[in-house]
């Protein structure tokens, strides 16, 4: 995260934000915007079982998988630190960030737009806590019992629906 605030040249003449520091801000958080999604598309990428990448790396599937969380984690942080900085610096129409000019409105900016991006935040720090290992553990076998039991009542309910559907 810091090293995405280094080497930004300013301009004074901007007519996107109200000052330097506005500006300073908004390019670090679009860095960290962009490059989270990077990080979760690699993290996706890692997370398949037979994934090409294993074929092509010559990685084992643990160090795929060890990337695939770094990777993750990265992403998370990368996204999270990227709406608290508009969060933190922005109205809901982003009226104290961006000059008029800027014509937000014209982008499509808009209050869902902005409360959008804080969804997008909480589900991250959500998919974020849910990643620790012993939560993940608890969280897998409490997936288990749901997938078995909705596979069951399916085994259960679709026989029933044949012969209901067929009587007669």
């Amino acid at each position: 995260v810091v090293f995405c605030a280094i080497f930004y040249p300013l301009s004074t003449k901007n007519t996107w934000y109200l000052d330097n520091n506005k500006q300073m801000i908004g390019y670090v958080a679009n860095r960290l915007g962009v490059l989270s999604i990077a990080n979760i598309a690699l993290a996706i990428m890692f997370s398949g079982g037979n994934t090409i990448l294993l074929y092509v790396t010559r990685q084992s599937r643990a160090d795929l998988i060890t990337f695939h969380r770094r990777t993750g984690r990265i992403g998370i942080i990368e996204g999270v630190v990227h709406g608290a900085m508009y969060w933190l610096v922005t109205s809901q129409y982003g009226t104290n960030f961006f000059t008029n000019a800027a014509g937000l409105h014209y982008l499509g900016c808009t209050s869902l737009y902005w409360g959008l991006g804080i969804v997008a935040m909480i589900v991250l720090i959500f998919i974020g806590a849910l990643s620790i290992l012993p939560i993940r553990d608890y969280g897998y076998e409490v997936w288990l019992y749901i997938a078995l039991t909705v596979w069951a009542f399916d085994r259960i309910i679709r026989p029933c629906r044949i012969v209901l559907l067929n009587w007669g």
